[in-house]
């Protein structure tokens, strides 16, 4: 018995009244729920999109501000520039390698469960596991002299996300008992006709 017949013998002996209003809810509120969750979704990509523009800019710019310190193996100058970002409270770390993999500065978060690894990871910029990562390679007079990595929490986006959902639900619950309002007055146009047709008959 599949899910169509399960629901045909659930409402099988209700009256027509009450069979035209549970359609037209389940129509109605059905469509309301992929609406809100389209919604939902295209925010969470938007904002997603968002910080990647972002960390790209601010990888740019570390890039850029790091290249003299590489250049010179001012070691101090690299961490002070790597710790403006401290302004930043979403950064979780930040490390320069030097052109042969080597671990050059580093700056780390709040997050202690964070660091740089030793050696340079060959990783690209993504998403991972709670964070996103932007690589950006160090520059110098049009030759690669090393790399920059950014790791970003998603702390804003996911509680940017539960405030979204939480609105939506809102709006769910408002426009579903809207719906349940009309659809009590408009079902009596198809019904109250019905009704008198069959008392006729009778």
């Amino acid at each position: 018995m599949n899910l169509i017949d399960i629901i045909t013998s659930l409402v099988k002996n209700i009256s027509l009244r009450k069979k035209l209003l549970l359609v037209i809810l389940t129509a109605s509120n059905t469509a309301l729920l992929l609406a809100s969750m389209a919604v939902i979704l295209y925010d969470r990509q938007s904002a997603k999109y968002t910080l990647q523009q972002e960390m790209k800019v601010l990888g740019s710019v570390m890039a850029q501000r790091s290249s003299a310190a590489l250049a010179f193996n001012d070691r101090q100058l690299a961490e002070d520039t790597l710790y403006s970002l401290s302004n930043k409270s979403t950064v979780l770390n930040a490390c320069i390698y030097d052109n042969n993999g080597e671990l050059f500065a580093t700056y780390t978060g709040k997050n202690l469960n964070y660091f740089c690894a030793q050696n340079m990871l060959q990783l690209e910029s993504g998403f991972i596991a709670d964070g996103y990562l932007d690589k950006q390679s160090i520059i110098l007079d049009g030759v690669s002299i090393g790399s920059v990595y950014i790791t970003t929490s998603l702390a804003d986006i996911n509680q940017r996300l539960v405030k979204f959902v939480g609105i939506v639900s809102l709006i769910f619950v408002a426009a579903g008992a809207i719906s349940f309002v009309l659809a009590v007055k408009l079902q009596k146009i198809i019904s109250v006709p019905i009704d008198e047709l069959a008392e006729a008959s009778r």
